[in-house]
C-alpha cells in the first residue's frame, strides 16, 4: 500500500475537520478526536396542508358512505320487520276464522248476522253466527252432558280500528249454563243487543290490533262472487245451502306504522279509501269482469297519490298490506241431527 498517498488523503480529511485534542501529551495527529465542522441537518418527515386536506376529504367521503349503508340496512330491516308483523297478524286472523267456520252450525231455524241485500254493511263488515267452537261462559259449565255451542262474532272497532272477536258460550237449551242458543223467530240482536257493530259487549276481545279493514263476500255454488249469500233463484240463506266459501279480505297496518298516524280519524279516512266489494269496478282494466276485493284494494294502494289522498305519511302508506283467503263453509246439507 502507498503510505505517502494515505497520509496525503488523511491530511486533507483532518484539515476539513475541527480537531479536539484528547488528554495527554506527545500524541500524534491520529490520536486526536475530530468532529464535523458543519454537521448535516436531520430532515424530519411531515405532511403538507394540501395532503392533510385531501386525507380529510377522503375520510369524510368514507364516513358518508358508511352512514348511507347503515341507514339503508336499517330501512331494509325495518321494512322486513313490518312485513313480518303484518303477515303474522293476517295468518292469525285467517287461522282463527278457518277454525270457527269449520264448526259453523248451518241450520234454517237459527239467525245469523251477515251481509245481504237488506243489510249491505257499508264500510267494515261484521258477521255473527253459532259455532261448535269453544266460547267463554259467565259461569262454570253445567256438568250435565251437553254439546258445546258458542255465539261467535267479528267486527272492526269503530274507535280503535282493531279487529275484535266475540265468543259467548251458550247451550242448546235452558238447562245449560249461560244464555241458551236461540231459534227463529228470536234474533241475535234481539237476544244480545250488545253484540252489534257499535255495541259494548265485554266479551269482545282484540284479535288483531293491526287490522283496520275487514271485508268479505260469498263464493256461490255456481263459482261466482256475490254480495248476498244465495243464488238469484233463491231469496234467503236457507242454512247456507248456496254458499261454498267465504272470501275474506283484510287490510293491515303494523303497530310501528300506526304511530305515524295522528289519530283514529285519520285511520278512519284510510279505511274509507278501501271501497266495499263491487261486482263491477270501473277503476279496473276490464269493468265487465268481477274482481275479488283483494284486487280492487291493490288497485287503490298502488295509486301514485294514495298517501296524499288519505292524508297519510308516505312511510305509513307504504306499510299498508292487504291479504285475502278463501274460508270453506263445509258445503253440507243443513244440520238437522243436532
Amino acid at each position: 500500500m502507498d503510505l505517502a498517498r494515505v497520509d496525503k488523503v488523511y491530511s486533507k480529511y483532518v484539515h476539513s475537520r475541527k480537531v479536539i485534542p484528547t488528554t495527554g501529551i506527545g500524541r500524534s495527529t491520529r490520536d486526536f478526536m475530530t468532529v464535523p465542522v458543519n454537521p448535516p441537518e436531520i430532515r424530519r418527515a411531515g405532511f403538507t396542508l394540501v395532503e392533510l386536506l385531501l386525507s380529510m376529504a377522503v375520510m369524510i367521503l368514507i364516513f358518508a358512505l358508511c352512514g348511507t349503508m347503515i341507514q339503508s340496512t336499517q330501512n331494509i330491516l325495518g321494512n322486513g320487520m313490518k312485513k313480518i308483523d303484518a303477515d303474522a297478524e293476517a295468518r292469525l286472523v285467517f287461522d282463527r276464522l278457518s277454525v270457527d267456520f269449520a264448526s259453523l252450525i248451518k241450520r234454517t231455524d237459527v239467525d245469523y248476522i251477515v251481509k245481504n241485500s237488506l243489510q249491505p254493511q257499508p264500510g267494515n263488515d261484521n258477521i255473527a253466527f253459532f259455532s261448535k267452537a269453544s266460547g267463554y261462559y259467565s259461569t262454570n259449565p253445567d256438568p250435565a252432558p251437553r254439546k258445546t255451542v258458542s255465539l261467535l262474532a267479528y267486527r272492526v272497532n269503530s274507535q280503535s280500528f282493531q279487529l275484535e272477536r266475540l265468543a259467548k258460550g251458550t247451550g242448546w237449551n235452558t238447562t245449560s249454563s249461560g244464555t241458551p242458543m236461540v231459534f227463529l223467530p228470536a234474533t241475535l240482536i234481539g237476544t244480545w243487543p250488545s253484540i252489534a257493530v257499535s255495541g259494548t259487549d265485554s266479551d269482545y276481545q282484540v284479535l288483531a290490533d293491526g287490522v283496520f279493514r275487514f271485508e268479505y263476500c260469498y263464493i256461490l255454488r255456481d263459482g261466482t262472487f256475490s254480495k248476498v249469500p244465495y243464488l238469484p233463484s233463491h231469496s234467503s240463506m236457507n242454512g247456507w245451502q248456496d254458499v261454498v266459501a267465504l272470501y275474506i279480505a283484510i287490510a293491515v297496518l303494523d303497530d310501528r306504522s300506526r304511530k305515524l298516524v295522528s289519530g283514529s280519524s285519520s285511520l278512519g279516512a284510510v279505511a274509507a279509501a278501501f271501497n266495499d266489494f263491487q261486482l263491477r269496478d270501473p277503476a279496473l282494466p276490464d269493468p265487465s269482469i268481477t274482481y275479488p276485493p283483494i284486487t280492487q284494494w291493490e288497485a287503490v294502494i298502488n295509486q301514485p297519490n294514495f298517501a296524499a289522498k288519505v292524508n297519510l305519511p308516505l312511510k305509513a302508506a307504504q306499510a299498508i298490506r292487504v291479504f285475502a283467503r278463501t274460508i270453506p263453509v263445509n258445503n253440507l246439507p243443513a244440520d238437522s241431527s243436532l
